[in-house]
This record gives structure tokens, C-alpha cells and sequence, in this order.
């Protein structure tokens, strides 16, 4: 039978004697600790110094601008929106800007298509890029040093979420291939603030001494409280010059070609970040065709935190539809110094600025031999942003340091190829950032 009523009384524990407590115990000397992130180690950059493996000065080199290139496949230099396919077996150089718009371009497994310096950059507009061989812009021994510039265009499908378009589509699909760009060398690619920046004021005094230039855009991250889209105070200022140690403690001043609009703290507890967006490498989507057209035009909450009322919308802000990187089917990246701007496809599953899944989805057919990361700009789409660190090799990559600048937070899940047990992330820094709810992960193309 059970008993049905309580007990007159519960039992008293006999507390333990002075002798009886067993340790070990948190005190205050041992409750906190203090780390220290380290820095990336500093590359050798010495400036005139020789250049090796250079992919436009390799004989055999077809030009893109010959007609005789192409006598074998379209019989003319390829014209406004026309898809094109590099002839087999044959390494081809753009040296200067393409005027035409063209279509697809595919690079079969035995072809290279080759970028060369040129003091003027060079612009290609595309509607996308199927990579089953080489697609090249300098290499390790041999950075890039002229702009070079990528636009991807298309429009979005209104069934973009249930039919998701081809890889190729307003995207650089590297099925096999390899993708293989080497932008300018800058160390770091950000750095906090050395003082507090008050509003007015038309230069920064870092911590680390920089090697940026002028006419290169940077971040300057808000201290405020409250960070949204809709509300923040987020900078994004244009270098007018950097000098290097100023005086004792300062690493360098970074002059500013305009004055900054908001007070930037800097002090023992925290320092505001400061990041280079600019790449002279720049792959990005069209103006045209990559805007949101539902922008969020601010709702308002109940809850007022810290004073200000602004809230997204809902419904809103799911039309952005970048360009795209897509790394798979056995294909490799080795990618560094590369600027990535108005990318990735709002809700469109595998669409994001660039997608790694031979990392996440690791299989025979995934494989990572060496990958050099160095991306990013603030973009308004589902997509994420890196930065710059130093190379990092499978099984156990350090995955870079992420600038996501007016993001949505799916943004984030650019993590994913770090889900891997052995994968590490350095950083992660996300100014104006909303979140999400959740992403589905897939493995197709």
C-alpha cells in the first residue's frame, strides 16, 4: 500500500566538520583566467622582392583577345551574352578589360583560363563560370598586384527556393577544377583602436603597425550598445594615407579622406576593431540585379532595449540575390588577398558568398590539400565573409577570421565548414548582423 501522507518530519543533515570539506575549491585567485589570442604570425613581405611562378609568363599561352584563339570552337572573339567554352588542351591570358558581357564560360579539365597584370585592372562581366579545369589570377610565389574585377549577373527566378538554378548561374561553379586566386599581401587585415575616436575626427590611431594604401575602403566597428541594420554605428571609411609608428605606442595613423560621425571607444576593457574591406582581387554581383527589392523599413517592439525601439520586419529583406562561389565534386581552392561584395542568394540552399562543402561533407571526393582564405566586404545577403590568416592544410584547418558587415546571421553557418571535429576558428567579428533561425544543410551542387 502506498503511503498516502507525508512524514511528521524530514530528516536534519549533519553539516561536516571544519575537516571534513574536500577541495579543490574556486577561489577569487583561481575563479578567472586571463588569455591571450595570438595574433597571426607575420608573413615576409619585402617590398621589390622577385616573383616566381608566374601564371602569365608560362609559355604556350593562347590570348583571349586573338581571334586565331578561337578558330577551332566559336571562330571569332566571343560577343555580348554568348556562352563560351575554351578550346581543349590549352592555357588562354586575358590582359586586359573584356568590354563584352558575355555568358557561361567553362574551362574544361584540360584547359586554364589565366588573368595577367595589367597597371589599368581588367574587368570581366559574366553571367557565370563552370570551372572543370584551372581558373587562375597569380599564385603563392606571385601575388597579384593590378585590380581585377569579376561581375556575376542574373536575375532571380521567382522559384529560386523550390527550383534552385544551376551552380554556373550568377555563380563560379568549380566542378572538379581549380579555383586559384592571389590577391595582394596585407598584414594584419585589422587591427583596435590605439585611442578613443570622437566624432569629427579624420584619423585613427591603431595598435598594429599596417601596410594598407590609400583609396582602400575600411571598417571602423561600433562600441554602441545596440547593433542592427536597422541602427548601428558602423563606419565605412576611405583611406587617404597611413603612416607607420607615430610615436610610442601607436602602431600607425590611418588618415581618412572624411571625418568619422560617431565617438569609437578605446580603452583598458575594450578597443573598437578596425578592418580593411578593400581587395585589389574583387569578385562580386551585378549592381543591377543583386539589390534587395523588399528592404526592411523598421518595425518597432514592445521591449525597448537600451532605448531603441527598432526591430526587422518580418517578410522582409528575402530577395538579395548575389553572385555565388561553389567549391565541389572534388574540386580545390587555393584563394587569398580576394574581395567578395553584393554575394550570396537569400534562401537559396548552397548559395551563399562561398561554399566549401568537400569540407563538412568530408568523403574521398572532398578533398582539401591546401586552402588560403582571404575574403570579404560587407554584403546585405545570406552569405558570410573571412579574412585573412595564414594558410591552412587538412585535416586540422584554422578556419579564418570572419567579417560579417550587415549580414543576416545564416551569414554565421559560412562556420559550416568547420563542423568537422579537427576544424578551429580563429575569429569571428559580425557589425550589423541579424540572425536566422536555422539552415539546412546539403550536399548537392
Amino acid at each position: 500500500m502506498y503511503q498516502t501522507s507525508s512524514p511528521s518530519s524530514l530528516p536534519t543533515p549533519t553539516p561536516p566538520t571544519a575537516s571534513g570539506f574536500v577541495g579543490p575549491f574556486v577561489s577569487k585567485a583561481t575563479s578567472s583566467e586571463v588569455v591571450t589570442i595570438p595574433s597571426p604570425p607575420q608573413p615576409v613581405i619585402i617590398a621589390g622582392a622577385s616573383r616566381t611562378n608566374c601564371p602569365e609568363d608560362e609559355g604556350g599561352l593562347l590570348s583571349w583577345h586573338d581571334s586565331a584563339t578561337w578558330m577551332t570552337s566559336h571562330g571569332h572573339v566571343p560577343l555580348v551574352d554568348e556562352d563560351v567554352t575554351l578550346p581543349e588542351n590549352n592555357k588562354v591570358v586575358v590582359t586586359q578589360s573584356i568590354v563584352e558581357k558575355l555568358g557561361v564560360i567553362t574551362i574544361p579539365p584540360t584547359s586554364e583560363l589565366v588573368f595577367a597584370e595589367n597597371g589599368d585592372g581588367i574587368a570581366m562581366d559574366i553571367h557565370g563560370m563552370e570551372v572543370q579545369g584551372i581558373f587562375r589570377a597569380g599564385s603563392q610565389s606571385c601575388r597579384y598586384e593590378t585590380d581585377l574585377t569579376i561581375t556575376l549577373r542574373g536575375s532571380r527566378p521567382a522559384d529560386a527556393v523550390t527550383n534552385r538554378p544551376a551552380a554556373a548561374y550568377k555563380g563560379i561553379s568549380v566542378n572538379g577544377g581549380s579555383i586559384d586566386l592571389h590577391g595582394e599581401r596585407y598584414y594584419p587585415t585589422w587591427s583596435r583602436l590605439a585611442q578613443t575616436v570622437s566624432a569629427g575626427q579624420d584619423y585613427l590611431l591603431l595598435q598594429d603597425d599596417v601596410n594598407w594604401k590609400p583609396n582602400k575602403e575600411i571598417v571602423l566597428v561600433t562600441t554602441a550598445v545596440h547593433d542592427s541594420h536597422l541602427w548601428h554605428q558602423n563606419e565605412v571609411m576611405t583611406i587617404a594615407s597611413v603612416q607607420s609608428n607615430p610615436t610610442e605606442g601607436v602602431g600607425a595613423v590611418v588618415w581618412l579622406t572624411q571625418a568619422v560621425q560617431y565617438d569609437h571607444i578605446a580603452n583598458n576593457g575594450y578597443q573598437a576593431e578596425v578592418g580593411l574591406l578593400s581587395r585589389n582581387i574583387k569578385i562580386q554581383g551585378s549592381s543591377v540585379d543583386s539589390e534587395l527589392t523588399d528592404p526592411d523599413p523598421g518595425c518597432e517592439r514592445n521591449v525597448v532595449p537600451f532605448g531603441n525601439v527598432a526591430a526587422p520586419c518580418q517578410d522582409t529583406r528575402l530577395t538579395g540575390f548575389g553572385g555565388h562561389i561553389i567549391v565541389h565534386s572534388g574540386g580545390k581552392g587555393y584563394v587569398e588577398g580576394v574581395e567578395l561584395y553584393r554575394m550570396g542568394q537569400t534562401n537559396v540552399l548552397g548559395r551563399y558568398d562561398f561554399l566549401f562543402p568537400f569540407v563538412y561533407f568530408f568523403s574521398a571526393n572532398f578533398f582539401c590539400s591546401d586552402l588560403v582564405l582571404s575574403l570579404v566586404h560587407p554584403t546585405p545577403y545570406t552569405t558570410a565573409s573571412s579574412d585573412l590568416v595564414p594558410s591552412f592544410a587538412y585535416p586540422a584547418p584554422l578556419l579564418p577570421p570572419r567579417w560579417l558587415l550587415d549580414t543576416q546571421c545564416i551569414s554565421m553557418y559560412s562556420a559550416m565548414d568547420a563542423v568537422t571535429a579537427t576544424s578551429r576558428i580563429a575569429v569571428s567579428i559580425g557589425p550589423s548582423t541579424d540572425a536566422l533561425a536555422f539552415m539546412v544543410p546539403t550536399r548537392l551542387p
